[in-house]
């Protein structure tokens, strides 16, 4: 009679794990796209406001270009007319080094300018490439927090110092990862289609990672049979 009992326990209790690793699977798989969706947002929003900016750049450039041909053009009516009252030559001397000393200025301003745009889109990309970050590891700790009450519930100390470590990893990798080719992305190195396609991919992977670690962490601290011991998360997410 106890022995058909604690069969039929650990029967229950290898039916209870597997349902709470096919709920892992559908949280994670719903927070992956999710934070797929956001990050495309976000791409799309940083593409408008490089465009807005770089409009901005055009347009002041513009008008500085039109700002400079027409004091060009009136340095050059004072010179002829100067020319034209005074036969001179150290009046148009000091005239021909004002001109030269004002189209430096002009030059060095339009160089400040310049630049002063340049860090400022520089500034505005990286900002955004943080921003998106943080959200990621914000999603990523929600993740963590829903899987540690999922999973910490009768496991030993040492098992949820095992799931951390290996959590901190895999956040570190994914946070890495998606830095870098943001960073590509902004630069023009990798392309919307190609980033948000190889982002899922990897992503993917590293739940799949994540989950069969869990697994075996699960398996090696608790009295699960053969057939909760063979269940591998990983195929699931390849099929996403």
């Amino acid at each position: 009679m106890v022995y058909t009992l604690t069969i039929k326990w650990q029967k229950t209790k290898d039916i209870i794990i597997i349902i709470i690793i096919i709920i892992i699977i559908i949280i994670i798989t719903i927070i992956t796209n999710i934070i797929i969706i956001i990050i495309i947002i976000i791409i799309i929003i940083i593409i408008i406001i490089i465009i807005i900016i770089i409009i901005i750049i055009i347009i002041i450039i513009i008008i500085i270009i039109i700002i400079i041909i027409i004091i060009i053009i009136i340095i050059i009516i004072i010179i002829i007319t100067i020319i034209i009252i005074s036969s001179s030559i150290i009046i148009i001397i000091i005239i021909i080094i004002i001109i030269i000393i004002i189209i430096i200025i002009i030059i060095i301003i339009i160089i400040i300018i310049i630049i002063i745009i340049i860090i400022i889109v520089v500034v505005v990309v990286v900002v955004v490439v943080v921003v998106v970050v943080v959200i990621i590891i914000i999603i990523i700790i929600i993740i963590i927090i829903i899987i540690i009450i999922i999973i910490s519930s009768g496991s030993s100390s040492s098992n949820i110092i095992i799931i951390i470590i290996i959590i901190i990893i895999i956040i570190i990798i994914i946070i890495i990862y998606i830095t870098i080719v943001l960073i590509l992305y902004m630069f023009g190195l990798a392309t919307i289609g190609a980033w948000s396609t190889d982002i899922k991919k990897n992503f993917l992977r590293y739940c799949a990672l994540f989950c069969d670690i869990i697994i075996l962490v699960i398996g090696q601290y608790s009295d699960m049979s053969s057939l909760a011991q063979g269940v591998s998360i990983s195929a699931m997410f390849m099929l996403l």
